[in-house]
């Protein structure tokens, strides 16, 4: 069996071409329904070029992973939507190589915006040791297919410059309103939204990278 390093390449698809329906597939396989969004909107955001979808192709095996990153503008920001590899290629260093290449490819977009990630516990130390970092902030997103349930998360931030200790509370209050309305679907009165731009400082603090790692 391949050992699926040097043999991996990592590059973007489309829906119109030929590996657009093994994409879907694993993401299919790899995400709980409430963590889902729908096939149709991801197929038109990438095709509109909103949505960055980066596919790895192990030689003689189809696709092992994937990451998706969204870019908006109003207000600007970025998330790493999705990253995913598949059951048979995991524990060999490629869910941090996919998050190292979705960073690396959206720090080269000129006037790139803050990339921002939503985790679990296990998957925020990956986002940690691929270049991101925790915000200090109590984070809970909402179900896509259960109204009025929501889980904890970890939000983390691509933040380069080691001298930028906190972000603007304004711009992460806009970021959340848009990201709860337009991802998640809910409305400007949702008591998960208002809850959690409450929860928002006028400064939120940038948490410490190596403590979230070195918790696992």
């Amino acid at each position: 069996m391949t050992s699926a390093g040097g043999d991996a390449t990592i590059a973007p698809i489309r829906p119109s071409e030929g590996d657009w329906a093994e994409f879907l597939m694993l993401y299919r396989d790899t995400f709980a329904e409430w963590e889902r969004e729908s096939e149709r909107r991801i197929s038109a955001h990438t095709a509109a070029g909103r949505y960055r979808v980066h596919a790895l192709s192990i030689c003689g095996h189809g696709i092992g992973g994937f990451h998706v990153v969204d870019v908006l503008h109003e207000p600007p920001y970025a998330v790493l939507t999705f990253v995913a590899v598949a059951p048979r290629w995991r524990g060999r260093g490629l869910g941090l190589r996919l998050v190292r290449d979705a960073v690396l490819r959206h720090r080269e977009i000129p006037d790139a915006p803050t990339l921002l990630v939503e985790a679990k516990a296990a998957a925020a130390r990956l986002y940690a040791r691929g270049g991101f970092r925790p915000l200090a902030l109590d984070y809970r997103i909402p179900h896509y297919d259960e109204p009025g349930t929501e889980t904890p998360m970890w939000l983390l931030a691509d933040v380069s410059d080691p001298d930028t200790h906190s972000l603007d509370g304004s711009w992460l209050g806009a970021v959340v309103r848009q990201m709860f309305g337009d991802g998640y679907g809910l409305g400007d009165d949702d008591p998960r939204l208002t809850s959690q731009l409450a929860r928002i400082p006028e400064r939120v603090p940038l948490a410490s990278a190596s403590k979230l790692i070195s918790s696992g």
